[in-house]
């Protein structure tokens, strides 16, 4: 499994991707952080931090802190720290201080309607409305251009929260990422509202 790498801001305009683990189990957890590439961005338990950095020196190891999403060193010592925004769309939080960052759960296909498709029966199975109203939902270059709707107000730094068994790692690393390392992703326009999908939520998947 590939889990796509944090890329971190020396260009600001770029968009740094942290996967959270929360809860996963500390086996899992371990063969999870054996193949992340160097660089790769973990939100964790805080009592899995202390191991996880010891035995993953390579990864970017964070950890959430009430409002707060903080970044440890191999020491334990805080690196930096956002104001962690959920299940939010920019609209929402224009008015965010200047470090912050957003935790979103994400459904990403290769066409439209299959991610749309995926997500409905999400909400039928539980997923909670506040989610998938915010959802990263489409394809790689439908959600490039989300998330650079976040970046368009100075957030850089977004939480992956898809559970492991759906969690789309591979795909992120292959097809979301290289979008996500330019200024402009490789598609001309939006899709119009009808294209997209004939169910409960329109394109920037806030419930009708």
């Amino acid at each position: 499994m590939f889990i796509a790498p944090y890329d971190s801001s020396i260009i600001s305009q770029r968009i740094g991707l942290i996967w959270s683990v929360i809860g996963m189990d500390r086996d899992v957890l371990f063969e999870h952080a054996a193949q992340c590439p160097v660089g790769t961005g973990l939100l964790v338990d805080a009592s899995q931090a202390k191991w996880l950095r010891e035995t993953g020196a390579h990864l970017r190891i964070f950890v959430r802190e009430g409002e707060k999403l903080v970044r440890t060193g191999w020491d334990g010592a805080q690196i930096e720290q956002f104001r962690l925004y959920e299940n939010c769309l920019p609209s929402q939080i224009v008015d965010h201080p200047p470090h912050s960052a957003v935790a979103l759960d994400i459904v990403m296909a290769d066409h439209t309607q299959a991610a749309w498709e995926c997500t409905e029966s999400l909400i039928a199975t539980g997923l909670p409305a506040p989610v998938a109203a915010s959802a990263l939902i489409g394809t790689p270059a439908e959600i490039a251009l989300r998330l650079g709707d976040y970046r368009a107000l100075g957030i850089h730094d977004i939480v992956l929260t898809a559970p492991p068994e759906r969690a789309p790692y591979e795909a992120v690393c292959e097809k979301l990422l290289p979008l996500l390392t330019t200024l402009t992703p490789e598609v001309e326009t939006r899709p119009q509202h009808d294209t997209v999908t004939s169910g409960t939520f329109d394109w920037h998947g806030a419930a009708l």
